[in-house]
């Protein structure tokens, strides 16, 4: 049986980007046209996989565009959600684990930044 569930294979595609840092924290991530095409869906689908990886605090929005969000960055009290991580929820070695994920994450968008400019360049 096809998976039809076309919100969550984009939300997990982009998930994935952002796994290996093809999207990086502050990256402004597709619009929802450019991902509707792409996965040949109607706007209202990509703009619910947008909806998915921002219930999730993978991803913030401005005005109509999404970035990529800073994983240790919790929700606010503003947003109207409850923050991914508490001081009651989190321990000294998940902490560390999420540091060290962090600094992976920045070291591959660096990577793959300059491995990108220089592709531009040459």
């Amino acid at each position: 049986m096809p998976d039809t569930d076309q919100p969550r294979i984009i939300a997990d595609t982009l998930r994935e980007q952002i796994a290996v840092g093809q999207l990086c924290p502050g990256q402004k991530i597709p619009d929802d046209r450019t991902l509707a095409r792409r996965f040949g869906v109607p706007r209202t689908t990509a703009q619910s996989a947008i909806r998915r990886l921002h219930d999730e605090g993978l991803v913030h929005t401005v005005h109509d565009s999404a970035f990529v969000s800073d994983i240790l960055t919790p929700h606010t009290p503003e947003s109207g959600r409850e923050p991914r991580y508490t001081a009651s929820t989190i321990t000294d070695a998940a902490l560390d684990r999420l540091y060290a994920e962090l600094y992976q994450l920045r070291r591959q968008c660096r990577i793959h930044r300059s491995s990108a400019a220089g592709s531009v360049a040459g």
